[in-house]
């Protein structure tokens, strides 16, 4: 396989580029940031998504496209940059992908258009409800995935994740400073009684589930919620206290009020310092837990990684990236205190 990878040196986009590798495919990379971010071995480009000259001279050749480049929440752009670079950007690959022959287009969506689910674990055929601008485009880009696809005969499959965890994780003030308090053996907090469960994804099981995207003939058409087991997710105060036993924190667990917890996010989004997305409100209230059912079916996905394990793996990443890791009497440490 000849693969182009687009935003390949976000947190995904590098894990799928060095996966490819290891597997021996050919890889060619398109980001914007310079080639150092690129896994050795990839040929790379440097280059603007909505850029048609630079998106055909990436699609050349190649058999598949992972369109992973995007405007992610976190960036608190304005609606119209979201809307040019998820929704602009999208339609140049597509039609980049067409104008080069290529034969199938894996497009990397999100659960995040589902909104909060009226019935879990949710289904891929539930209502979209959004969550905001960029679940909007998400889904404004899945219907034209599937236009092109009706319109040039280009295969398509479409990825919906949750939070992807894994090494290289920095997109969510929230959980970057849980990592951090773990590291520090500070309290933890979490929003309400943590009775909900909230349902994530290991990178690594996202990066299978791509290739098999890409490989499989079923994938063609179709959507797939690609997320862990949802018969192993645990409640949000099971999860923390399992994560604080398996990475060796000595943390304590303790709960904040909703109604102050949404007065703190309100407050921290208002002065430009956000602690959680003001879209996530509802989401870290409610039970957030996806069905998988048909990416097992129709490909043969099957997550080898549950959200505990998978997050362990990011906040001992984070501690040695940061050094965000207390130094305990007697031990030597590892960095900052």
């Amino acid at each position: 396989m000849f693969a182009l990878v687009t935003g390949a040196s976000g947190l995904l986009g590098r894990h799928l580029t060095e996966e490819l590798l290891r597997r021996g495919h050919r890889v060619r990379t398109l980001d914007v940031k310079p080639s150092s971010n690129t896994p050795e071995g990839a040929e790379s480009i440097r280059g603007d998504v909505r850029n048609a000259d630079t998106a055909r001279s990436a699609c050349g050749r190649v058999d598949v496209v992972f369109h992973l480049a995007a405007l992610l929440p976190q960036s608190r752009a304005a609606e119209e940059a979201f809307y040019s670079v998820n929704v602009k950007g999208t339609e140049t690959m597509l039609s980049a992908a067409v104008s080069e022959s290529v034969k199938r287009f894996v497009y990397s969506s999100s659960v995040e258009i589902y909104g909060v689910p009226d019935r879990v674990p949710c289904t891929e055929d539930a209502p979209k409800k959004l969550l905001g601008t960029y679940s909007r485009t998400k889904l404004d880009c899945e219907e034209m995935c599937a236009r092109y696809s009706a319109d040039f005969g280009i295969e398509v499959a479409m990825m919906r994740m949750p939070m992807i965890a894994g090494p290289g994780y920095y997109h969510e003030k929230f959980f970057t400073k849980m990592f951090a308090d773990l590291g520090r053996n500070k309290t933890v907090r979490i929003i309400g009684d943590g009775a909900n469960r909230y349902q994530m994804v290991a990178a690594s099981d996202v990066v299978d589930a791509y290739i098999l995207g890409a490989e499989s003939r079923a994938a063609a058409g179709e959507a797939f919620n690609i997320a862990s087991d949802p018969s192993r997710v645990l409640s949000v105060r099971e999860m923390v206290q399992e994560l604080i036993a398996r990475v060796g924190s000595k943390s304590k667990v303790s709960r904040v009020n909703k109604s102050l917890a949404r007065a703190v996010i309100k407050l921290t989004s208002a002065i430009g310092r956000p602690l959680l997305l003001e879209e996530y409100h509802e989401v870290a209230f409610a039970d957030y837990v996806f069905d998988i059912k048909k990416a097992q079916q129709l490909l043969g996905y099957s997550p080898k990684k549950d959200d505990v394990e998978a997050m362990a793996e990011t906040v001992k990443w984070y501690w040695s990236s940061t050094g965000e890791r207390r130094k305990e009497k007697g031990e030597r440490g590892i960095g900052k205190v």
